[in-house]
C-alpha cells in the first residue's frame, strides 16, 4: 500500500514539475520575444529619424553619406532584430507570432524599396527637393510601427499568461508533495502503532 501510494504521487508530482518547467519555459521565450519585438520597433524608428536626417542635412554631400550610411545601419539592425525573432518563435513552433514576423519583414523590404526609389529623386542643391521626397514616402512608417508595438505587446501579454501559469503549478507541486509527505508521514505511524501492538502482545 505504501508502494502504491508512494508510486502514484511521484508520478502525479513529476508531472506537475514537467508542466511547472513547461510553462516556465514558455514564458521566458514570450518574454524574449517581446523585447526582441520592442528592439526592432526602436530601431525602425531611429532608421526613420536618420532618414529624415538625410533629407533635412543632407544638402552637405559628407553629412548625406554620413545619413545615409546611418540610415542603412539601422535598417540593417531591425532586419536582424526581425530574423533573430522569426528563429525564436520558430523554435518554440508559435506559428500565430512567427507568420506576423515574416509580413512585417516582407514589409520592410517593400519600404526600404520605396525610400530608395524616392531618394533617386533628391536634389541637395534644391530646397524643394526635401519636400517633395519626403512627400513619397510620408507616413509609410506607421503601419509597420503600430504592428510590432501590437506583436509586442501580445508577446508580453501571453508570457505574463504562462508565467501564472506556471506559479499555480508551482503551488500545485507544492501542496501536491505537502499532501505525500503527509500520507506517508500518517502511514508511518499506524505502521509504528501496528507493530507496537504486535510486540506487547508478543
Amino acid at each position: 500500500m505504501v508502494m502504491a501510494v508512494v508510486g502514484t504521487s511521484l508520478f502525479a508530482l513529476r508531472y506537475g514539475f514537467d508542466s511547472y518547467r513547461e510553462g516556465l519555459t514558455q514564458a521566458l521565450r514570450l518574454a524574449e520575444s517581446a523585447e526582441l519585438a520592442r528592439t526592432a520597433q526602436m530601431n525602425f524608428k531611429f532608421q526613420v529619424q536618420e532618414w529624415k536626417n538625410v533629407l533635412l542635412r543632407g544638402s552637405n554631400p559628407q553629412d548625406y553619406q554620413t545619413y545615409l550610411r546611418q540610415f542603412e545601419q539601422r535598417e540593417a539592425k531591425v532586419a536582424e532584430d526581425l530574423n533573430l525573432l522569426a528563429k525564436l518563435l520558430g523554435e518554440a513552433g508559435n506559428e500565430q507570432s512567427l507568420t506576423q514576423v515574416r509580413s512585417i519583414q516582407e514589409q520592410m523590404k517593400t519600404l526600404g524599396t520605396r525610400y530608395r526609389e524616392a531618394l533617386a529623386s533628391f536634389r541637395p542643391e534644391d530646397r524643394n527637393s526635401t519636400f517633395e521626397v519626403d512627400r513619397q514616402v510620408r507616413g509609410i512608417d506607421r503601419e509597420p510601427t503600430a504592428r510590432l508595438d501590437e506583436l509586442a505587446e501580445d508577446l508580453s501579454r501571453r508570457s505574463k499568461e504562462e508565467l501564472q501559469g506556471a506559479n499555480a503549478a508551482s503551488q500545485r507541486l507544492y501542496t501536491s508533495l505537502r499532501t505525500v509527505l503527509q500520507i506517508v508521514s500518517g502511514i508511518a505511524i499506524v505502521l509504528a502503532i501496528a507493530l507496537a501492538v504486535i510486540k506487547s502482545r508478543v
